[in-house]
């Protein structure tokens, strides 16, 4: 019946709002929230005039690069076999490339630093 639909719809429209409460705070890197129907950001398609950096439309200015006033050393090409996994060149490529996000996470959790010991 239609009040049937209408109470679906509504515990529907509760279930996404309160899966989406604090959810910065419990980010879960392998979930690809962008795909969600609900958020919408926009496309990166704003260029610092400094750095070159994209940025989404409302981000401010100089929160990149502090309007030109930091300024990174370019990258160094990374050594071999890096270097080839990155660019395609190792017949690994693929797999590693598909893979590489979470090698990432699983560095970013072994590389933490500690100054109590």
């Amino acid at each position: 019946s239609r009040a049937n639909d209408q109470q679906r719809q509504q515990a529907h429209r509760a279930f996404v709002a309160t899966s989406f409460l604090r959810l910065a705070f419990q980010y879960e890197p392998d979930i690809e929230y962008y795909a969600h129907s609900k958020v919408v950001i926009g496309a990166m398609d704003n260029e610092c005039p400094y750095c070159h950096a994209l940025k989404f439309k409302k981000e401010p200015a100089g929160m990149c690069c502090a309007s030109g006033k930091v300024q990174l050393p370019e990258i160094e090409t990374p050594p071999e076999p890096l270097n080839g996994l990155l660019i395609g060149t190792d017949p690994d490529s693929n797999v590693f490339l598909k893979s590489i996000r979470t090698f990432n996470s699983c560095f970013q959790r072994s590389n933490r630093k500690s100054s109590k010991y």
